[in-house]
């Protein structure tokens, strides 16, 4: 069992580009990243001029609902525990530039937020970043997708700053919350829209992950099974 658990966490650092190590302490499995998408790069994607940083973000208030689903992302994010019964979190979570475990809940509170606004369950949503991008918001798909839920540059992030600006990426790095309120936005509408125009659920997360009307893809039963997964850890 132990072989598989660090095959898992192993396959998870990689897709997160994060230092070797992680597997060394896991005891549990965290979600494995995805990122679906096949087009090209965008072209001549816009230059920003050094001052020009990202607003920082005021503090907000934090619901009980949010507070769960962090702790859910915490637990998910999770390689081991300390004699104390402490959590170590994955290595690009604990060595990231700012506090992972408020970053996680900065993601929580945005994605209720987006959640809200497009009539779709919160879990899902958290569900589809997990799998997209592990909550890591540097990571980059092989098409460069960008930002928790992996927006196709030439797709849902064509208008989006944070996939198409990579000085103002780097700088979102510093910022709780990585400057995912946008992303998380589009993402949210993107999959509403999809849910709407293929009329299911399913085949709505298929057409998010590949631009087609599909229930049969993996990754919707990935995306699923998540779901499931928070549910049971935020009840």
């Amino acid at each position: 069992m132990a072989s598989g658990r660090d095959a898992a966490i192993a396959t998870l650092c990689f897709a997160l580009s994060s230092c070797a190590g992680a597997a060394a302490e896991s005891t549990s499995t965290p979600p494995t990243a995805e990122h679906p998408g096949h087009a090209a790069p965008a072209e001549d994607e816009p230059s920003v001029a050094a001052a020009d940083e990202p607003d920082e973000e005021p503090p907000r208030e934090v619901s009980d609902a949010v507070r769960r689903l962090a702790d859910a992302f915490a637990e998910r994010l999770t390689v081991s525990r300390r004699r104390d019964g402490t959590r170590v979190l994955t290595r690009r979570c604990r060595e990231g530039p700012v506090d992972c475990e408020a970053r996680l809940t900065e993601f929580a509170r945005l994605i209720h937020e987006a959640a809200e606004r497009h009539d779709l369950d919160p879990l899902l949503l958290a569900a589809m970043a997990l799998r997209e991008s592990g909550l890591d918001p540097a990571a980059l798909g092989r098409n460069r997708e960008a930002g928790i839920v992996q927006l196709h540059p030439r797709g849902a992030g064509r208008g989006v700053r944070y996939v198409q600006d990579d000085a103002y990426r780097a700088r979102c790095q510093q910022r709780i919350g990585a400057c995912q309120g946008e992303v998380l936005e589009v993402g949210a509408r993107t999959l509403e829209e999809g849910i709407a125009r293929c009329g299911g659920l399913r085949a709505g997360l298929g057409a998010y992950a590949s631009g087609h009307c599909t229930s049969r893809a993996r990754y919707i039963d990935r995306v699923l099974e998540e779901r499931e997964t928070l549910r049971g850890l935020t009840r």
